[in-house]
């Protein structure tokens, strides 16, 4: 019996998700990475990511206050239910910011996955010294202040 499987990577700021979600956006082929799916739901470009990539920064991960949240996942619903069986993948950024600041986020999003008979969540974390360094990298890149 095949399943519904979604791999959803939650991308810890400054762990190198930019670049994974780099190597996927230039790899995808008809939707598919590797024979896994990867919704079009809340893809956009992004301009600030490496490479534009559309999945950096995915709507599926919105603020659940965002009136966009519930639109991608309801797209998403669509492209599982019409897609059959099979294995799925979701990259996110924003997935690590908006579960620290929203207490009620991990359960809203518990509720969304349930449409997967399998979830596999996975993320890179860093040290805090190097996260540092690098944020401030980033900041000086794109015009913010260093301190």
């Amino acid at each position: 019996m095949t399943v519904k499987k979604l791999y959803l990577h939650i991308g810890w700021r400054k762990t190198g998700s930019s670049a994974i979600q780099h190597l996927i956006t230039k790899n995808i082929h008809d939707g598919l990475f590797l024979g896994i799916r990867v919704p079009a739901s809340g893809s956009t470009a992004q301009k600030l990511v490496t490479g534009g990539s559309p999945i950096a920064h995915h709507g599926l991960a919105n603020d659940k206050k965002d009136g966009l949240w519930e639109e991608n996942w309801d797209g998403l619903a669509s492209e599982v239910s019409s897609g059959g069986d099979g294995e799925y993948l979701v990259s996110s950024e924003i997935f690590s910011f908006v579960m620290g600041k929203d207490d009620g986020y991990i359960a809203a999003l518990a509720r969304k996955l349930k449409l997967f008979d399998e979830v596999v969540v996975f993320c890179w974390l860093r040290r805090q010294d190097q996260f540092m360094n690098s944020l401030r990298v980033q900041k000086a890149k794109h015009g913010g202040v260093q301190n």
